[in-house]
């Protein structure tokens, strides 16, 4: 088990590995990177956008705008076949499960290789 295992994260796609980048919470209340990993699991899952990052980036600017926080179950997934979850900061103000906007929690979320991130029913 690793020593992530069971604590609250949050988990964003790096854009320039390719990898999923997961934040833990350390003294001081700073989030600082944890790890990177190729897939994994999250359970108890919400999510966060920053609407004033969206509009620099509309505007040219390359940074993280938007996470899933959640408790990490695993960091090995496979994909599940449920609904993806998709962020894109040029068209989207938030979140979507399979073409609508993503409900404020959901039960699960698994995160897999190639960028693809379902949600667990």
């Amino acid at each position: 088990m690793n020593a992530l295992t069971g604590e609250t994260v949050r988990v964003a796609r790096n854009l320039n590995t390719g990898s999923w980048s997961i934040y833990t919470k350390r003294e001081g209340g700073r989030w600082r990177l944890a790890a990177k990993a190729d897939s994994l699991r999250l359970t108890g899952c919400t999510f966060w956008v920053s609407a004033a990052t969206i509009r620099r980036i509309r505007n040219g600017h390359r940074e993280l705008c938007a996470y899933a926080v959640g408790t990490l179950a695993a960091l090995d997934a496979t994909p599940t076949g449920g609904p993806r979850l998709t962020f894109n900061p040029y068209t989207d103000d938030g979140f979507k499960v399979g073409g609508v906007d993503a409900p404020p929690t959901v039960d699960g979320l698994t995160f897999t290789a190639g960028g693809v991130a379902e949600v667990v029913a």
